[in-house]
């Protein structure tokens, strides 16, 4: 994850499952992006050779096309609890 051990030792359960809900969005989103690279390019290769414009969701239909953008699977923090869990980690770290 790129967390240094002694930082990983002092987190919480909950704290270990957010890095690594985290962590793994990053790699997904790592991954979406590559594939949307090479939608785009087979796009632009193919394109001399069509008539009219070329929709790249129709070319290379991905598993996320249909997702809706709004949908999330965590609840909002409010800001007060926000604030209480930075507090609570900075004074954990010694950085208050």
């Amino acid at each position: 994850m790129g967390m240094p051990l002694e930082t990983f030792e002092r987190l919480t359960l909950p704290e270990i499952r957010a890095c690594l809900r985290a962590w793994g969005d990053q790699r997904e989103a790592e991954a979406r992006r590559d594939w949307e690279t090479a939608r785009t390019l087979g796009c632009m290769i193919i394109q001399p050779f069509v008539k009219g414009s070329v929709d790249p969701k129709r070319v290379l239909p991905l598993p996320w096309d249909s997702e809706s953008p709004a949908a999330t699977d965590h609840e909002e923090t409010s800001r007060p609890e926000a604030m209480r869990r930075r507090r609570e980690l900075m004074a954990r770290m010694g950085l208050e």
